[in-house]
């Protein structure tokens, strides 16, 4: 199956971009993020924080997220 996608946890995303669990709700919520619902829990699409990364990069390459997202 060529289209399956690989999904991770709010708490992965969290960690692997250094800002709380929390900021990574809000943007989901906010629209920053794709997201998909499965029961009680978020599961996030590698490609999704693939292009956030890519979407938030300064100039020197780093990726910059905004964890004061409202």
């Amino acid at each position: 199956m060529e289209n399956e996608k690989e999904f991770v946890k709010v708490s992965d995303v969290a960690r692997r971009l250094n800002v709380s669990q929390m900021t990574i709700l809000r943007m989901i919520k906010d629209g920053q993020i794709e997201a998909t619902r499965i029961g009680k829990s978020w599961r996030i699409s590698t490609t999704a924080v693939e292009r956030l990364i890519e979407e938030n990069k300064n100039t020197r390459g780093e990726a910059k997220i905004d964890s004061n997202c409202k």
